[in-house]
């Protein structure tokens, strides 16, 4: 593809790395989610002490 367009080999490389994928975007909302999750539990907790 390189060859084709005007764009280096190291480009193309590294647009491709930093492509959002499903599988990387997946896990990364289930980290977010499960702070979340615990952040909440634990301020409910101090709420009532």
């Amino acid at each position: 593809m390189a060859n084709i367009s005007d764009r280096s080999m190291g480009k193309l490389r590294s647009v491709d790395d930093s492509y959002i994928r499903y599988e990387t975007l997946t896990q990364s909302n289930d980290k977010i989610s499960n702070v979340l999750i615990i952040r909440s539990k634990y301020r409910q907790k101090r709420r009532y002490f």
